[in-house]
């Protein structure tokens, strides 16, 4: 799970299209990144000073999730959390 979580949060994807005109073949790629930024670690246990986890989303991404939410159920997804409330 933690390897999940860490791929796609360094993810880059690809977008693109093709197509050919009289003269020649035009390819355009886009470049999208879930996060700029994470801090996380994995350790449960007492404060060892390491400071709290954060993810910094692209604001790209960010503006997209807000315009589009997906409703969520809070209190069934802490259900699939091995950690105690």
């Amino acid at each position: 799970m933690v390897a999940a979580f860490e791929r796609i949060l360094g993810a880059a994807m690809f977008f693109g299209t093709e197509r050919t005109t009289a003269s020649a073949r035009v390819v355009h790629r886009a470049r999208f990144n879930f996060s700029s930024e994470a801090r996380s670690w994995y350790q449960r246990g007492e404060d060892d000073g390491v400071g709290e986890a954060a993810i910094t989303l692209n604001e790209e991404f960010f503006a997209e999730v807000m315009a589009h939410p997906i409703p969520a159920d809070l209190e069934r997804s802490k259900g699939w959390s091995p950690r105690p409330e």
